[in-house]
Order: structure tokens, then C-alpha cells, then sequence
């Protein structure tokens, strides 16, 4: 969503959309940031998937294969 406001604005260059299409975009991951904070106080499952995953996009990294059982 957010690459297609970023095309909008490279597609028309109009100084409206260079304006408004940036403050509609922090508005946006604004309230996620505030969605994710209230779930994560309502909901320790919530919690643990947020420390796993990234914010806004994927988090890449690497984690470690669970141990075989001995």
C-alpha cells in the first residue's frame, strides 16, 4: 500500500500529492504502531508473534533449527 501511494505521487508530480500522500503514509504506520501496542497489552500470544515477525515488513532473520530430541 505504502509503494502504491509512493507510485501515485511519482506518477503525477504534483505538489498536492508530494504533500499529502507523506502525511497520509506516517498517519498510516501511526496507528499500526498504536493497533500493535494495544494488542500486545491484551494479548501475550499477540506478544510473542510480534517478537517473532517484523513491523511493517518481513523480518529476515536467521533462526536456528529446533534441536532433534536425544
Amino acid at each position: 500500500y505504502i509503494l502504491l501511494c509512493v507510485g501515485l505521487v511519482l506518477a503525477n508530480m504534483s505538489a498536492a500529492y508530494f504533500v499529502l500522500v507523506p502525511g497520509h503514509i506516517f498517519l498510516l504506520v501511526y496507528r499500526a504502531h498504536l493497533e500493535e501496542t494495544r494488542l500486545a497489552e491484551c494479548s501475550p500470544e499477540y506478544r510473542a508473534y510480534r517478537a517473532r515477525t517484523g513491523f511493517l515488513f518481513p523480518a529476515f532473520r536467521r533462526t536456528r533449527p529446533a534441536a532433534p530430541p536425544e
